[in-house]
């Protein structure tokens, strides 16, 4: 399968991991990877994992290079689950829940850009980009005003994609603090030009 493939390609350290598939229903989500209850109570212990796919997602519009793009964001949660153990598990479990009342939001956008990094950095970047394109027009308004707020949007996907390919060293500014508009990207971008450090 795609998603097996993936996991061998790129995320060797969750190789270990069984895959199910589930479909399910949603306006806003098209693909969702979760671990096991056994992984997360236990993250570096073994465990399958279950693919959400959205049967919207399966019309045919959707290129295999947006879905693998997707899923590789996808199986980067999982991935910093495996390789942080606890630590993983507590961030996400604050983005989710406290983080979201008291930053309005921040705590969970750090976190998803974070893996959309991730995703990037490992190659999948034109194809993430791809994938935004696909899913916004397929979105109601509040939830699209929702996704352009906390993911990347294809031009800022764009634009970190060129820029580490220039300048390598950005990987780890970003990695770090995970730039939160279209502005920071170029700004970061800029002072690498110019010869100072965007950190």
């Amino acid at each position: 399968t795609l998603t097996r493939a993936l996991v061998k390609k790129s995320f060797p350290e969750i190789a270990d991991s069984a895959i199910r598939y589930k479909p399910m229903k949603s306006d806003a989500y098209f693909f969702e990877v979760k671990p096991s209850l056994r992984r997360v109570v236990s993250p570096r212990g073994h465990g399958p994992m279950t693919v959400h796919v959205n049967p919207l997602a399966l019309d045919g519009t959707l290129s295999n290079k947006a879905c693998e793009a997707i899923l590789a964001h996808e199986l980067s949660h999982l991935s910093r689950l495996e390789l942080t153990g606890e630590k993983g598990l507590l961030e996400g479990a604050w983005a989710n829940t406290l983080g979201k009342v008291i930053n309005d939001g921040k705590s969970l956008k750090t976190v998803e850009r974070r893996t959309d990094l991730d995703a990037i950095f490992r190659g999948y970047g034109e194809g993430l980009a791809e994938y935004r394109e696909w899913q916004y027009p397929r979105l109601t308004a509040d939830a699209l005003k929702t996704k352009k707020e906390i993911y990347f949007t294809p031009e800022e996907i764009t634009a970190i994609s060129a820029a580490i390919v220039k300048y390598p060293e950005l990987k780890a500014v970003w990695w770090k603090r995970p730039p939160m508009s279209l502005e920071q990207v170029t700004a970061d971008i800029s002072r690498f030009e110019t010869g100072n450090s965007a950190d």
